[in-house]
């Protein structure tokens, strides 16, 4: 089963495209998070969350969601994304294989209403 949850920020402004796919137009919206993957004490007993401690996350998300996360969500907004992982490979114009894995957002929500 390929089923993620995260928990972060939008850490860019969501961009949504409409495409087109036969006579219907889609919505497609992409945005990265951030994810910290720890918080740590010091000596001091102050929390702090070192950066090198941050996951980045390239989501797109289509439909429905795709507009709620365009509407709803601004860089910085904390977001929890449901969703599954999937691998996107592809040649540039140099022909050089690049590999990159995104999220494919099924829903979204703020801190204050779960997925």
């Amino acid at each position: 089963m390929n089923s993620i949850i995260l928990s972060g920020r939008v850490c860019t402004i969501p961009k949504i495209k409409l495409l087109q796919i036969d006579d219907k137009s889609v919505a497609m919206c992409t945005f990265t998070i951030a994810v910290v993957d720890g918080i740590f004490a010091t000596s001091d007993n102050i929390i702090s969350i070192e950066s090198s401690n941050i996951d980045y996350f390239e989501c797109v998300a289509f439909y429905e969601t795709a507009t709620m996360i365009n509407a709803n969500f601004v860089k910085g907004s904390k977001i929890i994304c449901r969703g599954r992982m999937k691998n996107h490979i592809f040649n540039d114009v140099n022909d050089t294989k690049h590999f990159t894995c995104l999220l494919y957002t099924s829903d979204a929500a703020d801190e204050a209403r779960s997925v």
